[in-house]
């Protein structure tokens, strides 16, 4: 997959300043012009590739209630996901 080094950028930026992984999901969908129902794979990528994370758990940010099919609470997820950005902070930060 080819990566949009700037929408890249932006994610780390923006969570970097302490905005939300499910916020964050939005502007990945947002910036590539994708439904929700079409945009739930790249969002898991670009979450990998902006975060290091492993597919396992960059998988769970697709499981944000802006998916179709998924009801959890916001804060849920984002609680799941924050303490997994911070873990890789200094992999992604500053890059």
């Amino acid at each position: 997959m080819n990566f949009d080094r700037h929408l890249v950028d932006e994610l780390r930026a923006l969570a970097g300043a302490g905005e939300r992984p499910c916020a964050l999901a939005g502007v990945v969908l947002h910036r590539l012009q994708l439904g929700a129902g079409a945009g739930r794979l790249q969002v898991v990528a670009y979450f990998q590739e902006a975060f290091a994370l492993s597919l396992q758990d960059a998988m769970r940010v697709g499981a944000a209630p802006i998916f179709p099919g998924e009801n959890r609470p916001t804060s849920d997820i984002d609680a799941e996901m924050l303490p997994l950005l911070e873990a890789t902070r200094d992999l992604w930060q500053g890059l």
